[in-house]
């Protein structure tokens, strides 16, 4: 089984926090896709995006899971923020 290619350096920013994980290319894609997006915008291709609490909570319990779900509950605690901003960091 290959090792999991973890090459995208994503900065989430909430409750005056700020939390870097590294993710892989499908996690990156899952993200795009739970954040929040309008009709006709291209989401596949996006470098910063919001997430309502419910939806990046979805998305490390089910997409990511394992240490940096983890990582995420501590750091943001669910009734502390009603959207997060993540960031692309090269």
């Amino acid at each position: 089984m290959a090792r999991k290619v973890c090459n995208n350096k994503v900065e989430f920013t909430a409750c005056g926090k700020t939390l870097l994980f590294r993710l892989s290319d499908k996690e990156l894609k899952m993200l795009r896709r739970s954040s929040i997006w309008y009709k006709g915008e291209d989401w596949e291709s996006r470098k910063y995006g919001y997430m309502y609490n419910f939806s990046a909570y979805a998305f490390f319990d089910y997409d990511v899971k394992g240490s940096k779900a983890g990582r995420f509950h501590v750091a943001f605690p669910y009734h502390d923020f009603e959207k997060i901003m993540w960031d692309l960091v090269n």
